[in-house]
């Protein structure tokens, strides 16, 4: 299972994702946050900019 969570512009709180993590850590392989930045990895999220999530 992979979660994805959806940001507008502001994606520096992403509580969803992370409640949804913690609730069921033991299904969880990927997690992927989409916002309007550049791409990159913080911690175990990858940011994903919009245009690039017809490669998930």
């Amino acid at each position: 299972m992979s979660p994805i969570e959806v940001k507008s512009s502001g994606y520096k709180a992403h509580a969803s994702l992370d409640a949804f993590c913690l609730k069921f850590s033991s299904r969880i392989k990927k997690r992927y946050l989409i916002y309007t930045k550049d791409l990159h990895k913080e911690g175990n999220i990858l940011y994903l900019p919009i245009y690039m999530t017809m490669f998930l």
